[in-house]
């Protein structure tokens, strides 16, 4: 079964502070929906565990990613292949980022796969619906956790001027 899904997020920061953070498997890897267990392999590579359940096929995918950044375009391609439950899926995403104004971007991102075995069989219609929710949370956690970091890190500055004299 054929998979395609596309996609925009607007993320709180720069293009450079998301595309730091998209370029880091530690920061990518727990974005991951329905995430069992996550082994970060190094910075650009890591293993992770996740559930399933399309119709009366339950059980666990063992998933393999690797991040491609590609710095020059600011922009990641993901590959990911996963096995479990007689299944396989295999899976390229991309994100593009383009600045929406200085503490804004905008993230387009796109996913094209195929997914074989009882999943494929069995899943039909709902696996196509359950695939394309699983891989937009992806892109939405992505865009939770860089918007949390750069409150977060935009907060902690506003406190460190008004604690040493530098606030209003």
């Amino acid at each position: 079964m054929q998979l395609h899904y596309e996609g925009q997020q607007s993320v709180d920061g720069s293009v450079g502070e998301v595309f730091r953070f998209i370029c880091d498997a530690h920061n990518v890897g727990p974005c991951t929906p329905d995430l069992v267990d996550l082994d970060v392999l190094d910075a650009a590579h890591f293993h992770a565990t996740v559930k399933v359940g399309v119709g009366p096929v339950k059980g666990k995918l063992k998933l393999e990613v690797a991040l491609l950044p590609q710095e020059e375009q600011h922009s990641l391609t993901l590959t990911i292949h996963g096995s479990g439950m007689g299944s396989g899926v295999d899976l390229t995403a991309s994100a593009a980022l383009t600045p929406s104004d200085v503490s804004h971007t905008v993230m387009d991102w796109q996913a094209n796969g195929s997914v074989s075995g009882p999943l494929a069989t069995v899943g039909g219609r709902l696996l196509d619906k359950q695939a394309q929710r699983i891989i937009e949370q992806v892109f939405v956690n992505v865009r939770d956790a860089v918007n949390r970091l750069v409150n977060t890190s935009a907060s902690e500055e506003g406190t460190d001027r008004s604690a040493s004299g530098g606030g209003s």
